[in-house]
């Protein structure tokens, strides 16, 4: 155990070492020496006391008291202080515990690996070369009579350094209430178990940010799981970027009648939005094996139904009050799934079962959870991670009538005209004098009127990788003017009878503050003009291919592509497209087609997607084998 901590934490070891050679502890001492009076350049008292009982060094000439000798003080640094010497004691520590480590492997019979060897080999290279070719060469050894500095709990480099000296001194004393259950507390160890499990799964997608679940201090490394008490991991999506939590008994389950506290939740932090889109995952070491209740049909195996109530229970009434929402009161977790007991060779046939079905449409539900049974969860893990805000929000039962209450896009109404200039003279002064025009016959009378102008500084004009829409503005006022009476712009008077629209703006303001990524709208390297859009497009899209989207399916299509892969492309022809490699969805005749290779291998209709989204989007990527490539 003790190689395997080593091999997993040497990077950060080797970086806090370096740290300590770079910048390292050290302290100013005084020193005395005798020179010739000529050469010394500072004295002190006890240079005059030196100088009483070597009276052999004085003379008397000409009536002065000259001396021959005196002692001259000297500072200087050394490096050979008690933090160095303890570092050079961690070191010396390590390469004896790594050496025995390596003679009693070669010597225990069984069949060597090479690359432990090998990495054995490097790690001793390294400390040996450290403690060979620098200061520490010259420290002294330590000795553990002095008491710890506290160099080592706030310095650079030597706090790091220490931390790891523990973790390896205490690699086999492992702390916690998990290691102090007997056999008759198996259900709380299920529940342990299960938080555990669900931590080790996340980690192995995504990368781990801060995990408080373990802790280590002079004691030992110590699992902090405790019944009653919030613990949490927190993770990083490396595609979006969007942070994780798995937190173990939250605090935040106060409701406004009775509290309560689930086992484990899941936290979901989306792009785009403030809300935390959380799932209870409860653990309940208890199974309907033998079901006589009218909600079991069959003889199928599965959660209690008192555990399911409990699962309505949880999502009904853990609310948040919200002083900006006219609601006040707001429900925080999206979905609740009970984790018991069911053995792996049942994982298919429960697929079957009604609390399984009814994670789909009602998104509450049981999963079975054993070291055999994984599959279902992570496949729901997974699921729950890549939702789009917009999926997330879906998966929740909404209340009747909630569609007549919710404002919903008007994707018919195109009432922003993006601008586009023939030089950057003509944005220039288009951008100063608070206007844009444009030739009547560009604009039809059917995409009247216009509300907002946004201003498109294309590469070709603007140069390559400077492409943006940056700026728009809303219009108020509209006029037809002729050509000539444009007279802020040079040449204008040339065919001085054309009409053309003349659109004044409020002010110019920067998209960056309303587009939910917070930059520019930026277009592909090739680039196209996008004639209208509306304010919502202008909102949520990073690429001017997205403007073009003409209703909620297509943008919600892209949304979930673009979630799954960066690389996902909108192909720039007359039938609206999505490209990943060689794969290809297109939307054509009310159906969203699945190509690879050139072949369809499925389609669905854009009714079916419009009304599950999220889940017609995976029948779709797994059909072409897209869903596989991207989790591998």
């Amino acid at each position: 155990m003790y190689f395997q901590i080593l091999s997993a934490i040497f990077e950060r070891y080797s970086n806090a070492v370096n740290r300590v050679i770079s910048v390292p502890h050290h302290r100013l001492v005084t020193k005395h020496e005798a020179v010739p009076a000529d050469r010394a350049k500072k004295i002190d008292r006890r240079s005059e006391k030196w100088l009483l009982t070597h009276s052999g060094y004085v003379r008397l000439s000409e009536g002065e008291i000259q001396a021959e000798k005196v002692l001259a003080v000297k500072k200087q640094v050394t490096y050979d202080t008690l933090e160095n010497q303890f570092v050079k004691f961690i070191l010396q520590s390590t390469i004896r515990k790594l050496e025995e480590f390596i003679k009693r492997y070669r010597e225990s019979g069984a069949r060597t690996e090479e690359n432990v060897l090998s990495d054995g080999d490097r790690m001793l290279r390294t400390m040996r070369r450290v403690l060979h070719t620098t200061f520490l060469r010259e420290v002294s050894e330590y000795s553990a009579a002095q008491s710890m500095s506290l160099v080592f709990g706030m310095a650079p480099g030597y706090r790091e350094l220490y931390k790891y000296y523990l973790m390896l001194q205490r690699s086999l004393s492992v702390n916690g209430e998990v290691f102090r259950m007997s056999p008759k507390d198996t259900a709380q160890l299920y529940e342990y178990w299960c938080f555990i499990k669900l931590f080790s799964l996340l980690k192995k997608e995504y990368q781990l940010d801060s995990p408080d679940i373990i802790k280590v201090d002079n004691s030992g490394i110590t699992v902090t799981l405790v019944k009653g008490i919030r613990s949490a991991a927190r993770f990083i999506h490396p595609v979006t970027g969007e942070v994780i939590k798995l937190v173990y008994n939250p605090a935040e389950s106060r409701t406004q009648t009775v509290n309560q506290r689930p086992d484990n939740v899941l936290e979901l932090e989306k792009k785009g939005t403030e809300v935390s889109y959380k799932y209870v995952f409860d653990a309940k070491y208890r199974i309907e094996a033998e079901p006589e209740s009218s909600f079991y049909p069959d003889t199928k195996p599965g959660p209690k139904v008192d555990d399911i109530n409990t699962m309505h229970r949880y999502r009904d009434s853990i609310v948040y009050e919200n002083p900006r929402s006219r609601f006040s009161f707001e429900k925080t977790m999206f979905g609740a799934y009970i984790l018991f007991p069911l053995d792996g060779k049942y994982e298919e046939q429960y697929m079957e079962h009604r609390f399984y079905k009814s994670i789909d449409t009602v998104n509450i539900g049981g999963l079975p959870f054993l070291p055999s049974a994984t599959r279902l969860v992570q496949k729901l893990l997974k699921e729950l991670i890549q939702d789009s805000r917009e999926s997330a929000f879906e998966r929740s039962s909404l209340p009747r009538g909630i569609e007549e209450k919710l404002a919903a896009v008007d994707w018919d109404k195109r009432d922003v005209l993006v601008g586009v200039f023939r030089s950057t003279e003509q944005f220039r002064i288009c951008f100063e004098k608070g206007f844009y025009y444009v030739p009547l016959g560009k604009i039809p009378e059917t995409k009247l009127p216009i509300h907002y102008v946004a201003l498109y500084q294309t590469n070709k004009m603007f140069g390559e990788g400077n492409g943006q829409i940056r700026y728009y503005g809303e219009v108020i006022q509209a006029a037809v003017v002729k050509r000539a009476d444009i007279k802020e712009v040079p040449g204008m008077g040339k065919r001085g009878e054309e009409k053309y629209y003349r659109f004044t703006v409020r002010e110019w303001k920067d998209i960056t503050e309303i587009n939910e990524s917070g930059k520019p709208i930026r277009p592909r390297e090739s680039g196209f003009v996008v004639d209208f859009t509306n304010l919502f497009l202008l909102q949520h899209s990073e690429l001017v291919q997205e403007l073009r989207f003409k209703n909620e399916a297509e943008y919600r299509f892209y949304t979930e592509l673009k979630r799954s892969a960066r690389a996902a492309e909108i192909e720039e022809d007359r039938t609206l497209g999505f490209a990943m490699g060689d794969c290809r969805f297109v939307f054509s005749d009310g159906e969203i087609l699945a190509f690879r290779e050139g072949r369809i291998l499925e389609r669905r209709t854009i009714d079916e997607f419009g009304k599950r989204p999220a889940k017609i989007f995976r029948l779709l990527r797994d059909a072409i084998g897209l869903g596989d490539e991207l989790e591998g």
